[in-house]
């Protein structure tokens, strides 16, 4: 899996500092599957959900069709619960419980993450 920074050190947003406006992560998301993932045909791509750690973006592909794009607001995660935390962690951790899912329990009848690499 590759993984990007592009997306760090972008500009917060006026109306809410705890959270960077969602523009210019689009832009920089957009070059990074232009650029990265030529072969999924990336074209339309919008906000889907915006949370505390993650910005989710439904992009559409000629390759796959319409896909969830999970993407940090920051590289490494700072909280007092955790401490410090590599995003992309979070996100192989993920990615391996939806595989193991996926392999396992494929009649559960609950839709299920099918990672793409």
């Amino acid at each position: 899996m590759r993984h990007d920074t592009d997306l760090k050190g972008l500009v917060m947003s006026a109306a809410n500092d705890s959270q960077p406006a969602t523009g210019p992560y689009l832009a920089a998301l957009r070059e990074v599957l232009a650029r990265e993932y030529p072969e999924w045909g990336s074209g339309a791509l919008s906000v889907a959900g915006a949370g505390l750690n993650f910005l989710v973006c439904r992009a559409e592909t000629a390759r796959f069709g319409a896909l969830a794009l999970r993407t940090p607001w920051v590289a490494t995660l700072v909280n007092d619960t955790d401490g410090v935390l590599d995003a992309r962690r979070l996100l192989r951790q993920e990615t391996a419980l939806a595989e193991y899912v996926r392999a396992r329990h494929p009649r559960t009848g609950v839709p299920r993450a099918a990672p793409k690499r």
